[in-house]
């Protein structure tokens, strides 16, 4: 039974990532770096971070207060929940069928070979991530953020494009916050 509904608790304030495992740990393998801080990586060379961003490979959500996140695919589960933010426009390529949600530090000591298998290694994740089915091809993401009576919530909307929009040329992702 696909899976729409993902929940993460996240240990420290930073923020989430969202990403295809199979799709991210392929661009993370084309950049030689598979083990170690990827955070860093990203940081000490934005061009690398940007393209990953770019090329649909991750979404990262930031600044986000430690605490416990729902994610649901609002093209698969309804929501009467009246978000506080509405961030739009962020490609996405979906390969394995699969979106995953962890926390941001998950980046700093990266675990390829468990992000890589995933869905295999499912029953050993830990609670600061979780996965959702999604259909495979390219999106382009809006990202809800509110409040209902379950907690914080975000919603995703999966918008099909035959194209994915570079991100980043008339807005920066360090302009947004998703804060709830």
């Amino acid at each position: 039974m696909p899976k729409h509904l993902m929940q993460v608790s996240m240990e420290y304030d930073g923020g989430i990532v969202l990403f295809d495992p199979a799709l991210f740990c392929a661009f993370l393998e084309k950049a030689n770096c598979t083990s170690g801080n990827v955070f860093e990586l990203f940081k000490t060379r934005p061009d690398i971070g940007d393209a990953a961003i770019s090329e649909g490979a991750i979404i990262p959500m930031y600044p986000i207060d430690e605490d416990d996140y729902r994610f649901i695919d609002l093209g698969r589960i309804p929501s009467a929940v009246e978000w506080a933010f509405t961030h739009t426009g962020f490609p996405l390529k979906i390969q394995s069928g699969l979106l995953v949600a962890t926390d941001l530090f998950s980046l700093f000591g990266w675990e390829h070979e468990f992000f890589k298998n995933y869905k295999e290694n499912f029953d050993r994740k830990a609670a600061v991530n979780d996965m959702i089915d999604v259909e495979p091809g390219m999106y382009s993401v809006d990202i809800s953020g509110g409040r209902d009576g379950g907690g914080k919530i975000y919603g995703l909307r999966f918008n099909p494009v035959s194209q994915l929009k570079p991100f980043g040329e008339d807005v920066d992702i360090d302009s947004f916050d998703f804060n709830i």
